[in-house]
């Protein structure tokens, strides 16, 4: 075991990930045969998902520019399939969409607390967009056993969407919130009752500092054997004294000490 923590790297390497690729491959055993990812943006992931074998990958994002920049750069790939929705657990209810001057911040959610977490970040609101369930607009023929979703705070109402997919699915990587970042944002005790009673247990959770969000992987305890399941228990008990060690730093620094005085943080 000692080994194992010794190999473990002392910060992730995703793009943009709180849990990378390479770790969950490489520590946690997740190698599926299909990837959902939701919440596209620019496929930063696309180079990890190829280089340990996470395909194919089904893409789906909000923004149509970002879907068009996307169907270009996987164009012949049939490894990567492209698709633009707004997710929802309705079809075709018409809401605005709050677009960020970062645009992976852009939700159909007003920002909340992101106003002041993040006052870099600006928001402008765009006329109404129909949503989609997912279990609406993914192909019939779709394989896929890991989802990957970070839509600002909409992710339980995807969850509700995917309908009999969700029974599928062995591995989900969702962006969880401590704090209302944007309006009417599932908090991650919300998500937890939801994947519970889908017969999902969170194995690991990895938070953005003080800022309120983070990453958490949730394993399904009816497709995983409960001897792998008891296994990674262990590990993730493990990786999550070495992160804590390793985060402990940050939270000491004068500004984020400051919020924490304040009660913001």
């Amino acid at each position: 075991m000692m080994l194992w923590l010794r190999r473990f790297p002392a910060r992730q390497r995703g793009r943009g990930m709180l849990l990378s690729v390479g770790q969950l491959s490489r520590y946690f055993d997740v190698r599926p045969a299909g990837v959902l990812h939701v919440g596209a943006h620019a496929a930063e992931e696309a180079g990890d998902y190829a280089t340990h074998g996470w395909q194919p990958v089904i893409w789906v994002d909000m923004l149509p520019e970002n879907c068009e920049a996307l169907r270009r750069r996987f164009a012949g790939d049939p490894r990567n399939i492209v698709l633009q929705a707004a997710c929802w657990d309705a079809d075709g209810e018409q809401l605005p969409v709050f677009r960020g001057s970062n645009s992976q911040a852009s939700s159909l959610l007003e920002p909340q607390d992101h106003v002041t977490l993040y006052p870099g970040i600006t928001f402008s609101q765009d006329a109404g967009m129909a949503t989609s369930r997912l279990d609406s607009i993914l192909p019939a023929d779709s394989k896929f056993d890991y989802l990957s979703l970070d839509i600002q705070g909409a992710e339980l109402r995807a969850l509700r969407g995917l309908g009999r997919h969700l029974a599928g699915i062995k591995w989900a990587c969702i962006e969880v919130n401590t704090r209302h970042l944007y309006s009417g944002g599932a908090l991650m005790s919300e998500l937890d009752a939801f994947m519970h009673e889908a017969g999902f247990l969170r194995l690991l959770t990895r938070m953005a500092g003080t800022k309120g969000w983070g990453d958490a992987l949730y394993i399904s305890t009816r497709l995983l054997q409960h001897a792998q399941v008891r296994r990674l228990q262990r590990r993730a008990a493990l990786w999550s004294a070495y992160t804590s060690v390793v985060d402990f730093p940050r939270l000491l620094r004068p500004r984020a000490l400051a919020r924490r005085f304040r009660g913001a943080a």
